[in-house]
């Protein structure tokens, strides 16, 4: 089925979408995974829902909020010349107070973040079957982490990868996947540990390759306790893998006795995957979430108070009349050239999962109505 739309708002916005919607058994789709399915999503909590926002630049935040705030006065002035000049008086009077603020946060003391400790380097880990590192089964494996807080976390940040895919749970409860091994997804679960014994699950899975098929998973949780002291957990020799996926296997509960210790098969930056970018070191430091992860309490509500100003005299404008928004969702392509360009998410390397959306309503509360397919299928 093929649809061309254009869909045309007077004075407002107009959209052209090109659509191509393949069933899930049609023969340009990779190799069949099973029965296609759309990725789980989730909302996200209060602490990832401010490291996303936050991630903007590397810069100090009371100087980005600065710009923000010249940022959000220009478009006061542009909306201003309008024909339909929107109401700004109370968004400018919070602007002038917000720089008020500003003066005086910047003359208060510069706060002294507390130790990182020894960083710890995780290594590249596999079932023990042979040379992971040379070729391995194209079939999962899932791995069980156990790890004890001496006290509970203020905030935690894990990132992973595996080589190809991975979906990872925490004490029980799923917190995301990471679809390739060329970066580390990076995840805020402090609100997800607790004191005492936590445990880190994941699903890790080597896809078919056309020659030589290398695996591993890499991981790194660094946690930031009450007391501003570090725990940092790695992957190493000491995680339990099981080549296959026991029912409850990402529970607590389960008995991982009698699975295998983990093989170390490369230490990170080694084998064939070389020091992936988002995991350690100074792709680390550069990291905006990591940079700005100690930053005073009262400066990250400053900043995202100069945020929603600019966010409310952003919707001020009146071109933006409509409440409601077309989108695809579509999981990430798969195959050996699923990195590059764009036209590989409706060729051969597209994934059956796919679905037409529309959001209603421009907010948090938005409510999301599926236009098609019945059944997923590929955009």
């Amino acid at each position: 089925m093929n649809v061309a739309r254009r869909i045309v708002k007077p004075g407002a916005l107009w959209f052209a979408v090109a659509l191509g919607v393949a069933s899930a058994s049609a023969g340009n789709l990779p190799v069949d995974k099973g029965e296609a399915r759309t990725p789980e999503t989730r909302t996200l909590a209060a602490a990832a829902s401010s490291a996303a926002r936050v991630r903007v630049s590397g810069e100090p935040l009371l100087d980005r909020a600065e710009k923000e705030i010249g940022w959000a006065r220009a478009l006061a002035d542009r909306l201003a010349r309008l024909p339909r000049a929107p109401d700004l008086s109370a968004q400018l009077g919070e602007l002038e107070s917000l720089e008020q603020h500003l003066a005086e946060l910047r003359n208060k003391p510069p706060a002294v973040p507390p130790a990182r400790g020894t960083e710890a380097v995780p290594s590249w880990i596999w079932y023990p079957e042979g040379d992971p590192v040379q070729d391995a089964p194209a079939e999962a494996r899932c791995f069980r982490c156990r790890f004890t807080l001496p006290a509970k976390a203020r905030a935690a940040e894990l990132r992973i990868a595996a080589d190809d895919a991975c979906e990872v749970y925490l004490n029980g409860k799923r917190v995301g996947s990471n679809e390739t091994w060329q970066r580390a997804a990076v995840f805020s679960v402090g609100g997800m540990l607790h004191a005492g014994v936590n445990l880190l699950a994941v699903r890790a899975e080597n896809r078919p390759a056309p020659s030589k098929n290398p695996a591993g998973l890499l991981a790194r949780l660094a946690v930031t306790l009450a007391d501003g002291k570090q725990v940092t957990v790695v992957s190493d020799g000491t995680w339990r893998v099981e080549n296959r996926a026991h029912p409850k296997w990402e529970q607590a509960a389960l008995d991982d006795s009698a699975w295998k210790p983990a093989a170390v098969a490369a230490p990170f930056g080694g084998g064939p995957w070389g020091k992936i970018a988002g995991l350690v070191g100074p792709d680390l430091e550069e990291d905006p979430a990591a940079a700005y992860a100690h930053a005073p309490p009262a400066v990250m509500d400053f900043y995202f108070s100069v945020r929603r100003v600019k966010h409310a005299i952003t919707m001020k404008n009146p071109v933006l009349d409509f409440t409601a928004l077309l989108f695809v969702d579509q999981p990430l392509p798969q195959g050996p050239n699923s990195r590059h360009e764009a036209i590989h998410r409706m060729g051969i390397m597209a994934v059956p999962g796919g679905r037409l959306l529309v959001l209603d309503g421009l907010h948090p509360g938005g409510r999301l109505r599926q236009l098609a397919p019945e059944k997923p299928g590929s955009f």
